[in-house]
Parts: structure tokens; sequence; C-alpha cells
């Protein structure tokens, strides 16, 4: 048994057949060759769909000024940012893209005055190739996990955050599972992680100080859903992901305390406001992760008043979109 720690939706109990006439049967390899192909396309073209900054561009630049809606809600000390802190981002299996750009540039746009790297961690190998090479992507996740203990151990005092989107999350994942006992993150982003939902998080948890928030979404239903129960999670599990149907902490967790740390962030309809449309990859964009990413992590810096407790709406009147509520999600 497990418990669920996110959204749920019943299972189908039947699949209507569906016949189709005039056509002859395509042979089972050929369709499993044109559904890899289909579904690679879709990821590497959803990529850019939010903009960010050009390809190559630099990740880090001095603080700014947070967005009127983010520094209404934060502490004087944090609206400031801190820019001895260090932000590392795994991108999904489609490589670094102008969403991941996006969601720098969003933080960045809320407040957030520290460094910021985007690790590509798929090399010459993306799409479907980079989701089902398990063996590649455990060096790779040493590699980050290798990038963290440097930073660590050069700069014992600086906040560390994870984020990480779609397969990603299992690189962010695997590398904290590699850490020394004395290495910790401050923070953990986990945005429509590609992760199976019975995955036992808490070996990562244990390195992770503060909270590690999980969005998903149902209405992920083509990449998370049907893509990976035919293709896979990152963890090499056939079904649909956390991504979509929340995280469910397993019976046999090896430390189950760890998942006080969890929070559930199931997509919201206010988020529409934001250009979240509750897909694959609009958390990524630059609007949401201003007002409602950024606030998580800044309350994680030196005078953020601590780990909020859950995503919240800020107050969009002046931010110039349309109003919404501004209550905190509530804690898991």
């Amino acid at each position: 048994m497990s418990q669920r720690l996110g959204p749920t939706h019943p299972p189908s109990t039947s699949r209507p057949e569906t016949r189709i006439t005039g056509c002859k049967p395509v042979p089972r390899g050929r369709l499993a060759a044109v559904a890899v192909a289909a579904l690679s396309a879709a990821i590497v073209a959803l990529a850019p769909v939010a903009r960010g900054a050009p390809a190559g561009a630099p990740t880090t630049r001095p603080a700014t000024r947070p967005s009127a809606g983010v520094a209404a809600a934060l502490p004087p000390a944090a609206a400031a940012g801190d820019p001895a802190a260090f932000l590392l981002h795994p991108p999904g299996i489609a490589g670094e893209a102008g969403i991941d750009r996006s969601l720098v540039g969003g933080l960045r746009d809320g407040g957030f005055g520290g460094q910021a790297e985007i690790y590509d961690w798929t090399g010459e190998n993306k799409g479907i190739a980079a989701l089902v090479n398990r063996a590649r992507n455990d060096r790779q996740a040493q590699v980050i996990a290798d990038k963290v203990v440097a930073h660590r151990r050069a700069h014992p005092a600086d906040p560390i955050l994870l984020t990480a989107h779609s397969g990603g999350t299992g690189l962010a994942v695997f590398a904290l599972e590699k850490l020394p006992k004395d290495v910790t993150v401050d923070g953990l982003l986990l945005l429509s992680p590609a992760l199976s939902p019975g995955y036992d998080l808490s070996p990562a948890l244990a390195h992770v100080t503060g909270r590690a928030y999980v969005f998903s979404s149902t209405m992920d239903a083509f990449v998370l859903g049907f893509g990976t129960t035919l293709f896979g999670t990152i963890d090499r599990k056939a079904g649909e992901s956390a991504g979509r149907v929340g995280f469910a902490k397993p019976a046999d967790a090896v430390d189950p305390a760890q998942y006080d740390k969890l929070v559930p962030c199931p997509y919201q309809k206010a988020w529409l406001a934001f250009g979240n449309l509750g897909d694959h990859v609009s958390v990524m964009s630059r609007t949401f992760s201003r007002q409602v990413l950024t606030p998580l992590i800044l309350s994680h810096l030196p005078g953020g008043g601590g780990p909020l407790p859950g995503p919240f709406l800020p107050n969009v009147a002046a931010t110039g979109t349309r109003p919404a509520a501004t209550a905190p999600a509530a804690s898991p």
C-alpha cells in the first residue's frame, strides 16, 4: 500500500474498441517506431513554446528588483534576493531550450540575484534516447551531484537550490541520492516530474533541508500519461508519471518522515492568469516563474522568512493581470 500525496483520477476500467475500415493494419514494430518519432518530435517542438533568451546566452546577471506581486508578499530582506545563492537546473529530455531560459528569466524578474546554471545532461541523446538510457543518466546524475558538492565545499554558507523539469527531475533526484551524507541543498522544485508516482523520494529528500515542491497537472495527459505509459518514466517504469497524478509515499519507504518536506502543488485554474495552461511546459512560463515560483525560491534564502508551505497567488492587481485569490495553498 502507498499513501497518495497528490491529485488522483480513477483509472479507466474499459477501453472502447476503435474500428478503422479501408486501411491495412500497421505492423506493430512500425507503429511503435512512428509513436516514438511522434512523441520525440512533440517534446522537442513543445520545448521552445515559452520564449527565453537565445541559446548560449549567459544565465547569470546582477540582482533585479522583484515584481510588485512578489515583493508585496515577501519580507524586505528576501525581496532583494541573495547574490551568493546558487541555483542548478537540469532541463527535460529535449535538452536546454527556451522554456528553461524562460524559467530562469522569470526567477530573475522576480528578484533572484544569485548564480544560475542550466546543466544540459542530454548531450547528443535528446528525446526518447535520453529518457530510456538509465545507465548514462546515472552517470550524468553523478556530474550534477559533483557540481553540488564542489559548490558546497567551496562556499559552505551559500544557499543551493535545485529546480528541474520533466525528465530532468529524475536527474535531480538521482543526484541528491548520490550526495555525501554531510552535503545538502536548501530547496527543491520538481516541475512536471517524469518520475513514477511510487518512486521512493526519501533518500533524496534526506539531502534537502527546506521543502520540495512538486508541480503536477492531470491535464498533462499526452506526455506524462500516454507518453510515459508507452515509453516509461525516467526511472524506467511504465505508467502515468507523478507530474500528472502526484507522488505516493511507498509503504516501504526508506525514511517515511522525509516526506514531511514534500509539498504537492496540483494545478490551479487561477494559474491561467500567469500563463500556466496546465499542460506539460507552461509551468515553465516566465510569468508563472516570476509570480508563483520565485517566492518559493526566495523563501529559502537568508531573510526569506523560512520555506513557504506552498505556492500562493500574488496580488495580481499590481501586475496588470486579472485579479486572483491571494491565499497560500494548504500545507500537505
